[in-house]
């Protein structure tokens, strides 16, 4: 027996080569098998059933929050008051998809007009049907087609969610400033919409606070301690979260740059307006 060792042995070795050689081949098979082309895919919910099996009826997850959101933008989309309706084009094939929501770009009139995209609002209340700031659409389109889009996505059992920016405005006119001594870029009263007509007592500094933590990017930073804030931002029925929840047809907002404002200020919110809502939050300190 002992003359056939090396034999065994070498007869082993080659199968186990043999083995080895094959495995990379055969596991690449067997990814390719199992692999879903999405590139190929018609749209519809991926299914797990197996050919010839009983369809099994399905529904995603839903509720303020649930599912798969959408971020339905990108810094810099086309300009031209496309936007709202590409997204519209879209919804159908989303929602078939999967897709529970979707998270829109700031709507309103902001200080760059049409080529904004929406971080510097002048007039909340200007969705692209005002002439202002050189354009009566905004960046994204008008405010005919917003609607358009967010009735589609609701007839679609979608979602529709807005980017607020109420921590800080762009666009004013100069003013003489008598909390600061300097003249500010805070005077709102000329806004094309003629609602939410502020002045230099609606921002930081004023008669409330004598500095400014919330400070971002030279804009003149709203006060939301003021009542006059408070009641056009979330308390009026004509306020703007309440016309953008009631009459625009918004389900929930994602707050900018939740840094410059106190907690309180998304509790009033969410309290006097209701639907979803999330804040973005930059900030170094991971602690």
């Amino acid at each position: 027996m002992t003359k056939f060792t090396p034999f065994l042995f070498g007869l082993v070795f080659f199968l186990f080569s043999c083995n080895q050689d094959n495995l990379p081949t055969n596991l690449t098979e067997e990814r390719e098998l199992n692999i879903v082309h999405v590139t190929q895919h018609d749209g519809a919910p991926f299914s797990t059933e197996a050919p010839g099996d009983a369809v099994t009826t399905r529904t995603f997850a839903s509720g303020p929050g649930g599912g798969v959101m959408m971020q339905a933008f990108y810094w810099d989309p086309p300009a031209g008051g496309v936007w709202w309706d590409t997204i519209q084009s879209k919804l159908e094939a989303w929602s078939s998809a999967g897709i529970e929501s979707v998270w829109l770009p700031p709507a309103s009139k902001a200080q760059g007009g049409a080529t904004s995209m929406g971080y510097d609002p002048t007039d909340y209340f200007d969705l692209g049907e005002y002439n202002q700031n050189g354009s009566v659409e905004t960046r994204f389109g008008s405010k005919t087609e917003l609607v358009g889009l967010i009735n589609e996505a609701h007839a679609q059992n979608m979602k529709v969610y807005a980017d607020i920016v109420i921590n800080h405005n762009s666009g004013g006119q100069l003013e003489n400033n008598q909390y600061t001594g300097t003249q500010t870029w805070t005077d709102f009263t000329q806004v094309a919409s003629g609602k939410f007509l502020r002045t230099q007592h609606d921002f930081h500094a004023n008669w409330v606070h004598a500095n400014d933590d919330g400070y971002f990017g030279g804009f003149p930073d709203l006060c939301h301690e003021v009542p006059f804030v408070q009641d056009w931002l979330w308390k009026r029925a004509d306020g703007v979260g309440k016309y953008y929840k009631n009459t625009i047809g918004f389900d929930g907002w994602r707050f900018d740059y939740v840094k410059g404002f106190a907690p309180w200020v998304v509790r009033e919110w969410n309290s006097n307006v209701g639907g979803f809502s999330v804040g973005e939050l930059w900030d170094g300190n991971v602690d």
